[in-house]
């Protein structure tokens, strides 16, 4: 159902004159199902509002003055404390010169001129089609604000884990202050810490705080970097419990096995039988140097097929993945794939030609550098290029739109890169 044939609750404060809802009832049909209430001014609206809780509350200023009244403000703090989720709208006659403050106070909201009665209809029918609040459920907390960017909402986020709770303010889709408890962390610092919180309960408010001139880096770049200390946390986690258990019997050893690649380790009871310096004796029956060589390279062989069969595992379990190989760029040939929905090696030689093309381009243009990823967005998929630094190799992933977090995919892709060590 369209949110302006919706049923939608109005509280219009000071429009003696009935302009405002004159001028809704006239140019927007929708609003003849609207709950509206009215009240002459501010004192009086705070004396009934009991027992409402308006979508919208739009504020007309009849009187010529150019500084708010402190009556407005009463009405902003009531709201604060018991209207989370209602929005509003200035309706003013004049310029008012202390918006700014307003705004740092209370929050951006949308100042209309009186005299204009179908821009005033227009923005409460643009405020009222994009309310948002309630709970979000069954959507991860990165991905949701990606989605609130791509709207360009002006909202806050209150997250909720077993670690805490914080509020993310978002303006226009920009994401300008947080706080987090416990701790009261404010700014970058609180945005980063909750957006590294696992299994989060999302509510949506207005917001009281976007107002604020706290610069903040772009929403993507916090979101990725939130994804890498959180990494390393578990990381660091994972290193903490690789420990040594002594039993109360001191003959007795419980190793926790670790979670790291124990393949670089000596075999318990192993000793080096000679010094590193020193040449092996000759074994009765012993392979000649010839075997020996062609076994080492059997054993690199089989590591090479482990860590390309690991690689597209690991780029296979990011969310929304559907397809993905690594490619030799040099060659165009796929060192191997996995998924389904494409023709794999297909893929793999286009997509070379694609990053051939792209070097080209930046040969000819005298541009240095490396090409860290290239993006392309279809209708219903994201294919990424990601270039493996130092090595003729890149990956491919297919992703499917609807259910993947593009920042975290690509995060994800940076990391799994840095591990890639095929010889």
């Amino acid at each position: 159902m369209n949110s302006t044939t919706r049923s939608v609750s109005l509280l219009l404060i000071g429009d003696q004159r009935g302009l405002v809802e004159d001028g809704l009832r006239q140019h927007l049909p929708a609003a003849h199902q609207w709950t509206i209430h009215t009240s002459d001014d501010v004192p009086g609206a705070l004396r009934q509002v009991s027992g409402i809780t308006p979508d919208l509350a739009v504020v007309s200023c009849a009187s010529p003055a150019q500084v708010l009244c402190e009556y407005f403000f009463q009405l902003l703090d009531y709201a604060k404390l018991h209207w989370p989720h209602t929005s509003f709208v200035l309706v003013a006659t004049g310029t008012v010169t202390n918006l700014p403050e307003v705004f740092g106070r209370y929050g951006v909201m949308p100042v209309v001129h009186q005299a204009d009665v179908p821009e005033v209809a227009r923005t409460i029918e643009r405020e009222i089609s994009t309310l948002s609040h309630g709970s979000v459920r069954g959507v991860s907390l990165p991905g949701f604000l990606q989605m609130m960017e791509w709207e360009r909402k002006s909202l806050s986020v209150r997250v909720e884990s077993a670690a805490g709770w914080g509020r993310l303010h978002l303006l226009d889709g920009r994401l300008v202050d947080a706080y987090a408890r416990p701790g009261g962390q404010t700014g970058e610092a609180a945005a980063l810490r909750i957006m590294a919180w696992n299994d989060v309960a999302i509510r949506l408010e207005r917001s009281y705080h976007n107002g604020q001139s706290t610069e903040l880096p772009p929403l993507t770049s916090l979101l990725m970097e939130a994804m890498r200390q959180k990494d390393e946390a578990e990381r660091a986690d994972a290193a903490e419990g690789d420990v040594l258990v002594l039993l109360d019997d001191p003959e007795e050893h419980v190793f926790r096995t670790p979670r790291s690649s124990t393949t670089h380790l000596k075999k318990p009871g192993y000793e080096e039988p000679f010094p590193p310096n020193d040449p092996v004796p000759a074994l009765p029956g012993a392979l000649p140097a010839a075997h020996e060589h062609t076994a080492s390279q059997d054993e690199a062989k089989e590591t090479r097929v482990t860590n390309v069969k690991e690689t597209l595992i690991a780029a296979m379990n990011i969310e929304g993945a559907t397809a993905t190989a690594l490619v030799e760029h040099s060659s165009g040939m796929a060192l191997g794939t996995m998924g389904a929905g494409i023709d794999l090696e297909m893929a793999a030689a286009g997509n070379t030609e694609v990053v051939r093309a792209k070097l080209r381009t930046m040969d000819a243009l005298g541009i240095g550098g490396q090409i860290e990823d290239i993006l392309i967005t279809l209708q219903d998929q994201y294919h990424i290029i990601y270039i493996v630094s130092g090595q003729p190799l890149f990956l491919y992933l297919v992703l499917q739109k609807d259910k993947a977090n593009l920042a975290m995919a690509r995060y994800k892709l940076r990391a799994l890169a840095k591990d890639i060590t095929i010889a």
